[in-house]
């Protein structure tokens, strides 16, 4: 597996001007996203990224530049045998597998990929938490704990529960033992923005678990205002690297104030 840049953001494509812009302004990747079927009925009710992407936007997309582009594909059981097919053959560079159960299930994409693209695995599910170990022996590049997905599947109160519970933690040691498996959570917007959970307690989080990357959430878009794509980056990078420095007693602190934070929310329906 080839090495990734330190701690990559990763941004859902939305238009072509803009993602031209944040290619220029030093994104790491973007997202074409062809999960939707099923989702709508899925996610009923909650606030969480579904787009409808075609292969017209993975077309568009790659041919912007040479920069690493990321499809997600439909889980398996909204998925046809065509569809991984016609995602490497428009140029994917990366395919990120949503909803995964079981082993077969990785087993089946990785077997249909034979190496040419990378592969992100979801962790949404309360049965892919129960065989990560597994899922990290196989030849993947990362795993992305789906925190709107897993709070639906295990019936927990509010998205943040991985965060607090020991979950993450769990996750995370899994992936240590893995070989250059690369491990990511949660998503981020501009400093001092955030809701119902102000975003400084998810950088913090992913700078505790030596996170290596993270998508950039919806209201990034809204949030961004004036500000260039290229400062709010930067921006991000520094309070990332500022948390990671952090000594034990400091970042024992920085958690106790989420654990507190979430506990007081209650049940939370939004990313």
């Amino acid at each position: 597996m080839n090495a990734f840049t330190p701690f990559q953001l990763l941004l859902f494509h939305r238009d072509i001007a803009f993602s031209k812009t944040a290619l220029d302004q030093g994104i790491d990747g973007l997202i074409v996203d062809f999960e939707n079927k099923g989702k709508t009925a899925r996610q009923v009710g909650f606030d969480t990224e579904i787009n409808f992407h075609t292969l017209n936007d993975l077309d568009a997309v790659r041919t912007l530049s040479d920069a690493h582009i990321l499809c997600r594909i439909n889980g398996s059981e909204n998925r046809s045998d065509q569809e991984i097919s016609d995602v490497l053959n428009a140029g994917a560079d990366e395919i990120i597998v949503p909803m995964i159960r079981s082993l077969d299930e990785a087993k089946a994409v990785l077997d249909a990929v034979t190496g040419a693209a990378r592969i992100t695995l979801m962790v949404e599910t309360s049965q892919a938490l129960g065989i990560v170990t597994q899922l990290c022996t196989l030849p993947v590049d990362r795993i992305y704990v789906g925190l709107n997905d897993l709070m639906i599947s295990r019936g927990s109160a509010t998205i943040f529960e991985p965060l607090i519970d020991g979950t993450l933690d769990e996750i995370r040691a899994d992936i240590a033992d893995a070989n250059g498996v690369q491990f990511g959570f949660g998503g981020l917007t501009l400093r001092g923005q955030g809701d119902p959970l102000p975003v400084q307690y998810l950088t913090d989080e992913l700078a505790r678990n030596r996170a290596d990357f993270t998508f950039l959430r919806r209201s990034f878009y809204r949030d961004l205002g004036d500000q260039t794509v290229g400062d709010v980056l930067c921006q991000m990078r520094t309070d990332i690297a500022a948390a990671r420095a952090r000594d034990a007693t400091q970042s024992r602190i920085a958690f106790d104030n989420l654990k507190a934070a979430v506990c007081e929310m209650g049940a939370v329906h939004s990313a």
